[in-house]
């Protein structure tokens, strides 16, 4: 499913899509600068790029029904954005009945350290609450 097709208004840039499971960089899949006990490569659940470059990785995505914040998803985003040069990544470790736990993660201008800010989606009064914000050196 190619989403930009079905929000077309969203997608003023051309040639910006939004993929899941997308796992190419070009011709060869995008490799994965984790640990080498985990695999070796990636495909983030959801990404807002330009295909077949790097120069436009504007976010990724990983979600987990229920996990713990920064375990290995949250390791894959801030290597994604480090690595593959996205702009924003989102952990989203908590789905629930109640709503979404979620931490998103970006790269100060310096690139030495992320900016980490943890929210909770609350469904019943249908708001966003950032819990914590903190600098993290990788």
């Amino acid at each position: 499913m190619y989403m930009d097709r079905v929000y077309p208004k969203f997608f003023q840039m051309s040639g910006l899509v939004i993929d899941i499971e997308y796992n190419r960089s070009g011709e060869n899949r995008k490799p994965n600068n984790l640990s080498i006990k985990e695999r070796s490569w990636t495909a983030p659940d959801i990404v807002l790029h330009k295909r077949l470059t790097d120069d436009y990785n504007i976010f990724c995505c990983e979600m987990k029904k229920n996990s713990d914040s920064g375990k290995y998803d949250a390791r894959k985003v801030r290597s994604l954005i480090r690595h593959r040069h996205y702009k924003y990544g989102i952990d989203l470790y908590k789905i629930n009945e109640d709503g979404v736990k979620f931490t998103s993660y970006y790269l100060r201008e310096n690139h030495k350290r992320y900016e980490k800010e943890e929210y909770i989606f609350n469904l019943n009064s249908n708001r966003i609450v950032q819990v914590k914000a903190e600098s993290i050196k990788e």
